[in-house]
């Protein structure tokens, strides 16, 4: 199923975006329903902070469990099923883009979605 993602309220940016995919599709199926593609790309050391700090604050789990779980199952998946989307993405941005650059991003695709 698509999880819809409204980023407007979070980051202040005027547009939704379809996120995920339906289990039914392959990904070369999906690819060709969308019009743009953006891949966003955040660092390991801050996709391990992140994970962390949900596993441990939020899910109550040991830090060894979900530095564990993020090496064994996380780490692994994430090469294997995310780093691939990099290629062909129309645009891959790197995560540390503030919220003035999310909005000249979200102006162009407004424009570009217009014409």
């Amino acid at each position: 199923d698509i999880v819809e993602e409204q980023r407007k309220a979070k980051k202040g940016v005027g547009f939704n975006a379809e996120l995920g995919k339906n289990v039914d599709q392959d990904e070369d199926e999906l690819m060709e329903q969308v019009d743009l593609s953006i891949f966003i790309d955040v660092d390991e050391p801050t996709r391990l902070e992140r994970r962390l700090r949900r596993d441990c604050g939020e899910r109550g789990w040991s830090l060894e469990n979900a530095q564990r779980n993020y090496e064994q199952i996380v780490k692994p998946a994430h090469m294997l099923y995310v780093e691939p989307a990099r290629a062909k993405a129309d645009i891959v941005l790197n995560d540390a883009l503030d919220d003035a650059a999310l909005q000249v991003l979200a102006a162009g695709i407004r424009a570009a979605a217009e014409n």
